[in-house]
């Protein structure tokens, strides 16, 4: 079976809140529903903390600063290449 995502849980879970509330559910039907509905609670409350830790950590990326491997310096970046004078003086 393929994993629900979010929107699609909650719509299960709240077809069948609504079908609870509305006395639509016999008590045959009652026990399996909520069940069922606890497992859909569990999994979109699953699916709100790896969103939430995924959002955390890329915020924490983003505040990071990248450590510096070596200073920058202006000789690191040539624009021409060595042996051509970029003013045609040669």
């Amino acid at each position: 079976m393929k994993e629900l995502s979010y929107d699609e849980a909650m719509k299960q879970l709240t077809d069948i809140v609504t079908r609870i509330e509305k006395g639509d559910v016999d008590v045959d039907e009652l026990a399996a529903s909520v069940k069922t509905a606890a497992n859909l609670v569990r999994a979109c409350r699953k699916k709100l903390r790896t969103t939430e830790e995924a959002v955390n950590n890329a915020m924490k990326d983003l505040d990071t600063p990248p450590p510096p491997d070596k200073p920058v310096e202006l000789l690191d970046f040539a624009p021409f290449p060595s042996n051509e004078d970029p003013y045609g003086e040669d």
